[in-house]
């Protein structure tokens, strides 16, 4: 509950950001806000969406099923601000705000998963360990804690893009337009690849080995 409490407040900011920029006079836009309205006044197409659909990537559905829980859970707030589905802050043309918001979206996600594999290390490991021996029980904790890194690095790799490819495309939107190659190379970089799953697996089998060489 506290992590849905948090990830709903994210989104509360970011709704209302995207709110008031579509209100105010292009002048008088404040510095984030204005990025966002540029890139929707001269429709950016990012080169990301010419190797593929965003929406079809596993970082995708890890946000969108947190996403889809947090809509069930309060339902006045996407109803109150009108808040759009996710797949709209990594549409055509979404500025670097709306990558920034997904990207905490993805990293809630995976962060909320690597939990649930530590409860499940001990829900599933300490039946084990009564039914079949302590050995079994611990290799099946450890492979769930295993799990837990596997998710731990794949948050942090989306909040990695947050914190370096959200800003330098937000910096180089405002210095060299939306046209500039070196904005779209970092409007792309700011989606985690799929890809990045083979790190993930990388971890999780360093992980399992380093447990099971303990015992």
């Amino acid at each position: 509950m506290g992590l849905l409490w948090w990830a709903q407040r994210i989104r509360l900011r970011a709704t209302v950001a995207a709110s008031a920029s579509r209100v105010l006079i292009w002048p008088s836009l404040p510095g984030e806000a204005r990025v966002n309205a540029l890139v929707a006044s001269r429709r950016v197409t990012n080169p990301y969406h010419r190797a593929g659909d965003p929406t079809r990537s596993v970082h995708f559905v890890i946000g969108n099923r947190l996403d889809a829980a947090m809509r069930t859970s309060d339902p006045e707030l996407s109803s109150s601000y009108r808040d759009p589905p996710l797949s709209h802050y990594v549409a055509e043309g979404s500025g670097p705000d709306d990558r920034g918001y997904y990207e905490w979206m993805v990293v809630s996600g995976w962060y909320a998963l690597a939990f649930a594999s530590l409860v499940g290390a001990f829900v599933c490991g300490f039946p084990v360990n009564l039914l079949f021996g302590e050995r079994t029980g611990q290799i099946v904790a450890f492979a769930f804690i295993a799990l837990g890194f596997f998710c731990l690095a794949g948050g942090t790799n989306a909040l990695w893009r947050r914190f370096w490819y959200v800003p330098q495309a937000r910096r180089r939107l405002r210095r060299e337009g939306a046209q500039s190659a070196r904005y779209q190379r970092s409007s792309r970089r700011t989606l985690v690849p799929n890809t990045s799953l083979i790190f993930q697996g990388a971890v999780w089998i360093l992980a399992f080995i380093i447990q099971i060489n303990s015992i």
